[in-house]
């Protein structure tokens, strides 16, 4: 996995794929729960996103998942919003999202466009409360390849 400094957004302005740190809850209205950091700001320049998740959540459970049209991928880190982010659940999604890298650079290549790494914020230790160096690093490292772009 390659580390680089900068900002999530500015990467997906560039064409890369994002993944965006989400839980597993789904309010009455069918919007998945995605009220603080990376997820809100997802929020904001995807206004359809909640629902689009919301959806996707209810039928396939807490997973990751492809968003083509956004370029977003969901990573899960949390079972609920209030929950501390889960390592077991950190270690599942990144297994998951190894998984996502073909599904990627075929989409790009039939888009005319170059595959570019996907990208994925410190997952779990902003609002999650995890150590960015010592629990979720080591994890990331140990599964993801230069496919992917941690943004510090």
């Amino acid at each position: 996995m390659q580390i680089q400094q900068g900002n999530l957004w500015e990467y997906h302005g560039r064409g890369h794929w994002v993944c965006v740190t989400t839980n597993g809850i789904v309010n009455a209205d069918g919007l998945l729960i995605m009220g603080r950091g990376v997820a809100l700001e997802a929020v904001e320049r995807f206004p359809g996103l909640r629902r689009t998740l919301g959806q996707k959540v209810r039928q396939h459970g807490n997973v990751p998942i492809l968003c083509p049209q956004e370029r977003v991928i969901s990573f899960p880190t949390k079972h609920h919003w209030r929950d501390p982010s889960d390592l077991t659940l950190i270690r599942a999604s990144t297994e998951s999202l190894k998984l996502c890298w073909p599904i990627v650079r075929d989409i790009s290549t039939m888009a005319g466009v170059q595959p570019l790494p996907i990208c994925l914020p410190k997952v779990g230790c902003g609002n999650g409360g995890l150590d960015w160096n010592t629990q979720v690093l080591p994890i990331l490292n140990g599964l993801l390849d230069d496919n992917y772009i941690a943004i510090l």
